[in-house]
């Protein structure tokens, strides 16, 4: 700021002005001078006639429209994006179809959970994955599940065992079971 009073005192001087301004002007000079350029610094939009001016003669294109086969167009290209069809919505459901994802892909354990009328509460991790143990209960039974295990009534089998969940062959789907 001090230096910026210098340089207002010296142009003042050089102008003959140094003896009309006494030292609270000059402040009150610098400290305005100091907010322009915080101002441009900060947002040079603030003045915007210091910007160059865009050319004035450019032009939009303008697109006449056919009005007879627009909602024609319009019609089949909505047709062949094909929202919604059976197939658009059973395509997220496609992924997690058993034999799509390999054990080792990131998406097989985020398998949708499963809607049977059983609850996981515990597993036995091990090293060996073959070796874990799921316990699962069902109508208050608890009933323990190793990998390759049927669930009651046939209608899933236990694939794979995590220490946070449990993955199923569901119906030809893969769903989980997570730990409560």
């Amino acid at each position: 700021m001090s230096s910026l009073i210098l340089m207002i005192r010296k142009i003042a001087h050089s102008f003959g002005l140094a003896t009309y301004l006494n030292t609270m002007a000059i402040r009150v000079l610098a400290a305005l001078l100091l907010v322009i350029m915080i101002m441009l610094r900060i947002e040079p939009d603030f003045i915007p006639f210091w910007h160059a001016s865009a050319p004035e003669n450019i032009t939009a294109p303008v697109v006449m429209p056919n009005k007879k086969s627009d909602k024609k167009q319009a019609m089949t290209e909505l047709k062949k994006l094909d929202l919604f069809s059976a197939g658009a919505v059973d395509a997220p459901k496609d992924i997690y179809r058993v034999g799509h994802l390999s054990w080792e892909d990131p998406l097989f354990s985020q398998a949708p959970p499963s809607h049977l009328a059983v609850r996981l509460v515990g597993i036995l991790n091990s090293t060996t994955p073959e070796n874990s143990i799921a316990i699962i209960e069902q109508n208050k039974r608890q009933h323990s599940y190793t990998q390759g295990e049927a669930l009651p009534e046939k209608k899933a089998v236990v694939i794979k065992i995590f220490a946070d969940r449990v993955i199923l062959d569901q119906q030809g789907y893969y769903k989980s079971l997570l730990l409560n």
